[in-house]
Parts: C-alpha cells; sequence; structure tokens
C-alpha cells in the first residue's frame, strides 16, 4: 500500500511537472506572438508594404505626399474622401495660387471612404513627425450637424486607422463608436494588429515579388502619376429633374441602374430639399472630431480652413443653403476654423461638372481646384 501511495504520489507530480511546463510554452508561445505582432505590425514596418491600390495602401500614399511636400510652411493640405481625390488636383490649385501670388503649394492627401475620424489620425502622425504645414482644408458635404449616417459607429474607420493607433489609444479610441461589436473590435485592433492585416498578408504571401515591385513602382512614380491624372472626361450633361414630379431625364446613353449612385442622391434630395434634418448623433461626432482637428492644427500652428465640396450634380435645383449652424459655425466664431463661404462653389453643382451623383468631372475638378485656391488665398 505504502508502494503504491508512492507511486500515485510521483504521477501526481509527474502530471503536475508536465501541466505547468505546458502552461509555460502556452504563455511563451503568446510571448512570442505579441512580440512578432508589435515588432512587424505595430511598427512601420509592414504598414510601408501594404498593397498600393488598397484602402491602407491610399493612406500610406497620402502620409507619404504629405511627408515628402515642401519641407517649409507654404504648404497646404487638402483632406477628404473620393470626392477630393476625383475633384481635387494639388498641382492646379498651386498653378493658380502662383498666378495670384502667393507661395502655397497644395498637397492632396485624399483618402476615398475616408470620414473625419480618419483624418484627425492621419494628421496626428502627420504632427507627430515634424511636418510643418501652413494650413489644413477639410470637406464637409454640409453647414450643419445633419450627417445621415451614423458616422460615429462606422467601423471600416477601425481598418483605416489601426496602423497609427498606439497603447495610449485603448481607451479613447474604442470610446468613439457606440456598439459593443465596434468598440471590442476597436480593441483588438490595438492589442492585435496583425489580424487586420490578415487579408493583405495573405495577399501579400500569394505573390510576393508581385507586391514588393508594385510598391516600388508607386514610390518611384506615383506621385508623378497622380499629378498626371486629369479627372474623368464623362459627364452628367443633359441631366434633367423635376424636384416636385420626380420626372428624371438622364443624358444620352447614361441609365439609372447604370449610374447606381444616382437613384439615392435623387431620392435624399426630393426628401429633404438638400437638407436632411439635424441629429443629436452628428453634433457628438462633430464635436469630437472636427474639435479634435482644429486642436491638432492648433497646436501645430496651422491654420484649418473647412470648405463645402460641391454636393451633386442637381443641388442647383435645391434651396441656396448658405448659413452656416452648428458645430462648425461655433467653431468658426470661436476662431478655430477659417470657414470658407458655404456657396463658393455652388456654380459647380450642376450636371456638367459630375461624372455620377457624388463626384466631379474633368471640368469640374479644373473649376474646383483653382477654386479652392482663390478661396483660400481670399480668406487669408
Amino acid at each position: 500500500m505504502a508502494l503504491l501511495n508512492q507511486e500515485m504520489a510521483a504521477a501526481g507530480r509527474s502530471d503536475t511537472s508536465g501541466l505547468l511546463r505546458l502552461a509555460m510554452a502556452i504563455l511563451a508561445g503568446i510571448a512570442l506572438f505579441l512580440a512578432i505582432d508589435r515588432t512587424v505590425f505595430g511598427s512601420a514596418l509592414y504598414f510601408r508594404w501594404v498593397a498600393p491600390t488598397s484602402g491602407l495602401g491610399s493612406m500610406a500614399q497620402a502620409l507619404e505626399r504629405v511627408a515628402v511636400g515642401p519641407q517649409d510652411r507654404s504648404a497646404i493640405v487638402v483632406m477628404g474622401d473620393s470626392r477630393v481625390g476625383e475633384g481635387f488636383s494639388a498641382e492646379l490649385a498651386t498653378l493658380e495660387a502662383r498666378r495670384l501670388g502667393s507661395a502655397t503649394n497644395f498637397v492632396n492627401a485624399a483618402v476615398a471612404g475616408s470620414p473625419p475620424r480618419v483624418w484627425y489620425y492621419m494628421l496626428r502622425r502627420v504632427f507627430a513627425d515634424g511636418r510643418k504645414v501652413a494650413g489644413v482644408a477639410i470637406m464637409l458635404t454640409s453647414y450643419h450637424d445633419n450627417d445621415p449616417e451614423n458616422t460615429a459607429d462606422w467601423r471600416p474607420d477601425i481598418v483605416f486607422v489601426h496602423p497609427l493607433l498606439s497603447p495610449g489609444d485603448i481607451v479613447d479610441f474604442p470610446e468613439s463608436f457606440v456598439s459593443a461589436p465596434a468598440r471590442i473590435e476597436a480593441v483588438e485592433a490595438i492589442a492585435f494588429r496583425g489580424w487586420f492585416y490578415k487579408n493583405d498578408v495573405q495577399d501579400f504571401l500569394r505573390a510576393p515579388e508581385r507586391r514588393i515591385r508594385d510598391v516600388l513602382a508607386w514610390r518611384a512614380y506615383g506621385p508623378a502619376w497622380i499629378a498626371a491624372y486629369p479627372g474623368r472626361d464623362t459627364s452628367l450633361a443633359g441631366l434633367t429633374w423635376d424636384l416636385q414630379t420626380g420626372q428624371l431625364s438622364m443624358p444620352p446613353g447614361r441609365n439609372v441602374p447604370a449610374d447606381a449612385s444616382i437613384a439615392p442622391y435623387m431620392a435624399g434630395l426630393r426628401q429633404f430639399g438638400g437638407r436632411p434634418p439635424d441629429n443629436q448623433v452628428a453634433v457628438a461626432y462633430r464635436q469630437e472630431w472636427l474639435g479634435g482637428i482644429a486642436e491638432l492644427c492648433r497646436q501645430a500652428g496651422a491654420t484649418l480652413y473647412v470648405f463645402r465640396i460641391p454636393r451633386g450634380p442637381l443641388h442647383a435645383l435645391a434651396d441656396a443653403d448658405d448659413e452656416p449652424t452648428g458645430v462648425v459655425a461655433e467653431l468658426a466664431r470661436a476662431g478655430r476654423i477659417v470657414l470658407l463661404p458655404a456657396a463658393t462653389f455652388d456654380d459647380l453643382e450642376r450636371p456638367e461638372f459630375f461624372f455620377d451623383a457624388l463626384h466631379m468631372n474633368r471640368a469640374g475638378r479644373s473649376l474646383f481646384s483653382a477654386g479652392i485656391a482663390k478661396a483660400i488665398r481670399s480668406a487669408g
């Protein structure tokens, strides 16, 4: 019996020792995983090699354009989504500035699909890197607190900004979202960076030589490619619509199913007459992110300009809506932003300057780019 007890005790010690070794191995594996995640994905190491044509790639390129721009305080960085990407030429704006006798150099830092929360973290990175600029110009679609979408809970923002986050953002960034799933995902983006690169990593591993070649090509020639882009040459000229009856006439060769953006654009314009109602979600979002961008610019000694992007090809049919209200009006009164007049680009809200319901075409791009330079020059 004594011998049996001794054998059982020895077996128990052996099991305990085995479990301890297993636990230590698991902990070591977790530590190694976190160390690799932090080293490869928590720094700019992998971010520099993301697919150039992806959303992250376009953001990396925008940051690079700002970084390599004029290294004095002559630069004005223009930020926005695809409407700025398609509708604004930094080269044309700079040429117009020269014609007006200004030494301003414009930089296009637009990223398709990006809202103010993304611009905040992009600017934070720019200023943290020591970049000096004269000013920042950001687009809005309205000078009222009436953003129709719940942008506060827009989870694609997490994918955009996770390379720009730090452990210090573990509270504030998740809290900027509303729903629990979005907040959990935001925490995961800071704690486990590699997980949010998984699709890009898989694409990289399928053809690493091609990825490296593409990234190097964009680094070498991307700025020239973007500078040479003239905009789309198609137009909605001939588009007519009766705001009261909803009667629509498309230009020759165009139809509503093919132009998927037009039907919802017209529905919203008819429902709200160009001005959706204000809402508290938009108020809170704008206070946090427009206010945050204004503070970043103040600390960096950069003027923050805010402009209303041409809203669509049929807004000329809507009532004039030129008096700012809400958060942007408060920021302007407090001297925290320079608010360009809402009507600055009203003349461009016509079919001949758009190729779909959101984006300006080549003609619109040319006029808008020169117009930005003129408006900022006039604003001082």
